[in-house]
């Protein structure tokens, strides 16, 4: 059996009320889900947001870990 990575914590954003948290983690793991059927375009714009959203919190490479995440759960 492999070590699994430890997972990271990452500080809670007080600013965005539990239930808008689900809404988001839902709408994440859906377009999560579409990721390839989605045009580059549109997929290096979400990207690129990622870096810049008003009212969250930064997160230090954001970018990289979104496309790991993308590449650990590829669609089959």
């Amino acid at each position: 059996m492999t070590a699994r990575p430890r997972e990271e914590h990452l500080p809670e954003d007080s600013s965005v009320p539990p239930a808008d948290r689900l809404i988001f983690q839902s709408l994440g793991i859906a377009v999560m889900l579409c990721w390839n059927e989605l045009p580059f375009r549109v997929r290096d714009q979400i990207l690129n947001q990622s870096n810049d959203m008003i009212g969250v919190a930064p997160v230090q490479g954001i970018r990289d870990r979104i496309v790991g995440l993308l590449s650990r759960y590829r669609k089959a």
